[in-house]
């Protein structure tokens, strides 16, 4: 799949992995514009179904949203069957570059968890602003950062404040 030169508003992400899908791979988002979206992508990751997203590349992301990549334990319509062993999940292969982003949480957060691993991500090319100016990336098993620079902007998200994005800055 590919998504290319769109702009996205307020909505959901730019792509949602999940909660029912299970199975996604080549997916690529190109040059695209965000204007309050709450993530450019978002996992959804579900402990009662397995999951396997790989080969995802973001190249060239630009604006203001909450989030610009999370990954996140999803237990809506949870529904736990007894599956022994439960089949593995994971997020894979995952490429983020070429970003211009301001985000009022975070550019990237994930939640460790026992029900899915993580692996093989590369940011390349990252310029961001966030409220705490940091990327934790230890919940990774092989994470690449280059040329990432998240700058600390104390005011985006404050109060439940948002940034004015202005693609002339």
């Amino acid at each position: 799949m590919i998504v290319d030169n769109c702009t996205f508003g307020k909505t959901n992400a730019g792509i949602t992995f999940g909660s029912e899908a299970w199975d996604c791979s080549n997916v690529i988002m190109k040059d695209c514009e965000f204007d309050g979206t709450s993530h450019v992508i978002l996992f959804k990751m579900r402990p009662d179904t397995p999951q396997q997203y790989r080969d995802v590349e973001v190249d060239g992301a630009r604006g203001l949203v909450k989030n610009g990549v999370e990954v996140q334990r999803w237990t809506q319509f949870f529904n736990k069957v007894d599956r022994d062993p439960m089949p593995p999940s994971a997020v894979k292969d995952i490429t983020v570059k070429n970003v211009d982003l301001k985000c009022n949480r975070d550019f990237y957060r994930d939640s460790n968890s026992d029900y899915y691993t993580l692996e093989n991500f590369t940011f390349e090319n990252i310029k961001a602003a966030d409220p705490t100016g940091e990327i934790n990336t230890s919940n990774i098993k092989d994470c690449k950062l280059k040329k990432v620079d998240i700058v600390k902007d104390e005011d985006l998200g404050k109060n439940g404040k948002s940034a004015i994005y202005n693609p002339s800055n």
